[in-house]
């Protein structure tokens, strides 16, 4: 009995219920050593998400971390007409 995925036209074809579990296993392994949790899961499934995924995790792309800084010491933004008090 094989324990791979086979594939279909490049599509994912488990061959048994035994197979799916493995994979399962893995997956829930996988998470827990990275802390995600189920609503990562449930986001990664929702559209295309999956899809936007691949493109990294075949090396044709990468992710870059947005930094968001928030200058504390630069004025705050008053509208025209406005005074703060």
């Amino acid at each position: 009995m094989s324990h791979k995925t086979a594939t279909k036209g490049g599509k994912m074809d488990f061959q048994n219920m035994e197979d799916v579990a493995k994979f399962l296993q893995k997956l829930v392994d996988a998470m827990s050593r990275s802390d995600a949790r189920v609503v990562d899961l449930e986001l990664l499934v929702q559209g295309d998400n999956i899809a936007t995924i691949l493109p990294v995790l075949r090396g044709q792309a990468e992710v870059v971390v947005k930094k968001h800084i928030i200058d504390c010491d630069t004025d705050p933004f008053i509208p025209d007409g406005w005074s703060v008090e």
